[in-house]
């Protein structure tokens, strides 16, 4: 088909955003054909041409239905045009709605239009150079789109939120276009790429859902469940690609063998392959184990005999594969409990090749299963003795001897690891049934034995360390527990051991520790708790503290600072922490921290009773000795006549002593010799109040009220001055006290 339209970029607008609108360019469209010229209803060139008729009438949303019919139906060299031209429409008609402020429709239609010419564009199909031009433009559109609704380009969680609200809500082509963005992003994005296998599933595009599974399956969606393997197999079938189908479901069966959609996928593929060909042995074969592993054992049968017949017939048929049909019929044999017919399946294959490590497994597995335990473990040890590294033979010959009784077992375990004696794997396993036989002796030297062959073995050092632990030797025990939890991280059994161990040894070390503090070691005390600590669970508040306690008894005072203030950070609300803390300032000197935190233990919600009194004993000692200091400080002071310092130092000293006489005594001479006789006469009755029996405070107060007039209290106060002053011998205050009383 030729092209008969000139295409053009539409005119320019503006956006909401002031971004200009881009329109793309339609490909061949023949706006004057009438529709019975391209062909009949229902045909590719019918929808076409109405297509075009529509969309010259700008009736643009019937030009898209149509278009969308004609996509159905388009074949060759018609794709890439009808692709092109829809997606062209889907951008003309959101410019419209851009331009009528539908913003949400515009970017639907944006959406649309990309998926066409980007996500879903046929894989391999080239580009023309204005499908080219189209595909860029409908990116920056969208670009446009997500900016006038601020849906940030770059926010991989947004496009995968709105991806999902689109799929949940049928919009899968939308839904497609995010996760294709979130893909952009975020290119290991496992789920993303699953999502998008399952919407090009729906949309019917099995080559786009093939590719996108892939991704997901080697990106590890879902832990590569056999769910996902099972999808992609089935968009491989679709698309003609039946081996990898094939190799996809075997990969969902390993990793779960009742895996019951990827057998039915894998009947429909033999049973399409007999269709074509009824005579092919290896479908027939193939289907034999299918049903087999479904347990439809009758029609396994009559597939597996069919396969033998047909390879019978059939000259390239090599002989391995015959061999290999004889053996899966001694296998289906063996499931059905025809242990005669298994028997003969298998010895047909021996007397053909005697060595042959399968047919001699199968047998040793009949004989287990049958019940002829000595012949089994007989076969197992000449199949071991040809294939020595034969895991399946080593584990199933074991499991025979743990069946034994424990003195029939014994010798065989020995024998068994004597067989493997360089096999570190086997000298582990013969440690694990000893150690369930409670033989610990014999335990430890076989995991030791396989350690000596394989020091890296997760296993044997893990039961090593159990076993150890068992035994109380948690210091021997630890080295191998974090061995094995380093060899096998992922391993939760291994973690939670080391994880029990740790904290019983640090537990261990503590109590230890403990002992040697209670015993006034303090020295030996201190290194326990210090080594204590490094250990995992040992650290807590109270071993903190106790660690601090040795310090502090060896005067290693900064330390055991730092210990206290650890184990406080950890229990705040602990008094007793504050308390000993507080001990620890007091002895190295700093009163004003040790005051302070002696106040915080007291307050603490909780704080030892026998500690209590003893804490305000020394926050009480703390505190006069401060104010006893300050007043010091304050007399010397007035003795200067600094008398402005010598208030504030005796106010700092009454605010720690309220009571203090002295410190209110000197308040009333301060005040009495600046001449503020009523302050003063007020700080000598304070004085007299807090301690009656000071006498110089009389003096000063008979001294200080004569000043103001007042004959009758100076001379009571003289007076009182006298009665305490006798006995002692007379000095000048006490002669003038007499003079002013006679005079008075």
């Amino acid at each position: 088909m030729t092209s008969c339209f000139t295409p053009r970029l539409g005119a320019p607008s503006r956006l909401l955003l002031q971004a200009l609108v881009i329109t793309a360019m339609l490909g061949p469209v023949c706006p004057g054909a009438s529709p019975p010229a391209w062909g009949q209803l229902g045909d590719y060139a019918y929808y076409y041409a109405q297509g075009n008729s529509f969309f010259e009438k700008g009736e643009l949303t019937k030009a898209i239905e149509m278009y969308e019919k004609a996509i159905t139906l388009a074949e060759g060299p018609s794709i890439p045009i009808a692709y092109n031209n829809l997606a062209a429409i889907y951008m003309r008609r959101g410019n419209y709605f851009i331009g009528v402020k539908q913003l949400e429709n515009a970017l639907s239609d944006f959406r649309r239009a990309y998926y066409l010419l980007e996500p879903a564009w046929p894989d391999g199909m080239e580009r023309s150079e204005k499908q080219d031009a189209n595909r860029k433009i409908s990116r920056e559109n969208l670009k446009i789109g997500y900016g006038n609704l601020q849906i940030s380009l770059n926010d991989a969680s947004a496009h995968r939120e709105l991806a999902k609200k689109l799929r949940f809500s049928g919009k899968f082509q939308e839904a497609v276009v995010e996760y294709a963005r979130v893909l952009e992003l975020s290119p290991s994005d496992a789920d993303s790429a699953k999502a998008m296998g399952d919407l090009f599933n729906v949309l019917g595009v099995a080559e786009k859902s093939k590719k996108y599974y892939a991704i997901a399956v080697k990106n590890g969606a879902g832990g590569q469940d056999g769910d996902l393997l099972t999808r992609l197999a089935d968009a491989q079938s679709k698309s003609g690609e039946t081996d990898a189908a094939v190799q996809s479901l075997n990969k969902a069966l390993e990793a779960d063998p009742n895996n019951q959609t990827a057998l039915r996928q894998l009947e429909d593929i033999w049973m399409r392959e007999l269709k074509y060909n009824p005579k092919s042995v290896l479908a027939h074969a193939n289907l034999a184990g299918v049903f087999q592993k479904r347990k439809l054992y009758d029609q396994a049968l009559k597939a597996y005999n069919n396969a033998e017949l047909y390879a019978s017939q059939d000259p390239a048929t090599t002989l391995d594969v015959k061999k290999l049909i004889r053996l899966n019929m001694g296998t289906l044999y063996q499931e059905m409990r025809d242990f005669p017919m298994a028997e003969k399946a298998y010895t047909t294959v021996l007397q053909i090749e005697p060595g042959n490590r399968l047919a001699n497994y199968y047998l040793a597995a009949m004989y287990r299963d049958s019940g002829r335990v000595d012949q089994a473990m007989g076969q197992y040890r000449r199949l071991l003795a040809a294939d020595p590294d034969n895991t399946d033979a080593m584990k199933d010959l074991l499991e025979l001897i743990r069946r034994q009784p424990p003195e029939k077992a014994a010798p065989q375990l020995q024998a068994y690891a004597d067989q493997f004696a360089g096999n570190a794997l086997a000298q582990s396993r013969v440690g694990e049934e000893f150690h369930a036989m409670k033989n610990y002796e014999s335990a430890a030297a076989y995991y030791q034995r396989a350690l000596a062959i394989n020091p890296e073995l997760a296993s044997a050092n893990a039961n090593l360390g159990v076993l150890l632990q068992s035994q109380g030797k948690l210091d021997e025990a630890l080295p191998y527990l974090q061995k094995a939890a380093r060899l096998d991280p992922q391993n939760q059994t291994v973690t939670g051991l080391l994880k029990d161990a740790q904290s019983a040894a640090g537990q261990d070390a503590l109590s230890k520790a403990g002992d040697l503090l209670h015993a006034g070691r303090y020295e030996d005390a201190a290194g326990a708790y210090q080594r204590a600590l490094q250990t995992a669970g040992a650290d807590t508040p109270e071993a903190r503290a106790s660690y601090g306690i040795a310090l502090q008894n060896l005067q290693r005072l900064p330390e055991a600072i730092a210990q206290y203030q650890k184990a406080i950070a950890a229990a705040p609300d602990k008094g007793d922490f504050r308390y000993y803390l507080a001990t620890a300032y007091h002895q190295s000197g700093d009163l004003t921290k040790a005051a302070a935190e002696y106040r915080r233990a007291l307050a603490a919600p909780s704080l030892d009773d026998a500690l209590k009194p003893q804490a305000q004993q020394a926050l009480d000692g703390l505190t006069q000795a401060h104010a006893a200091d300050t007043l010091n400080k304050a007399v010397d002071a007035y003795n200067r006549k600094a008398y402005a310092q010598a208030l504030t130092l005796v106010e700092q000293a009454l605010r720690e002593s309220p009571r203090n006489a002295t410190a209110l005594y000197y308040r009333a001479m301060i005040y009495s010799d600046q001449g503020k006789l009523p302050q003063a006469i007020s700080g000598y009755q304070d004085t007299l109040r807090a301690d009656p029996g000071f006498k110089d405070a009389y003096f000063g107060l008979a001294v200080a009220l004569e000043k103001k007039s007042d004959r009758a209290g100076a001379r009571g106060a003289f007076q009182k001055f006298v009665e305490l002053s006798a006995g002692q011998p007379d000095d000048d205050f006490t002669r003038y006290a007499r003079e002013r009383l006679k005079a008075l």
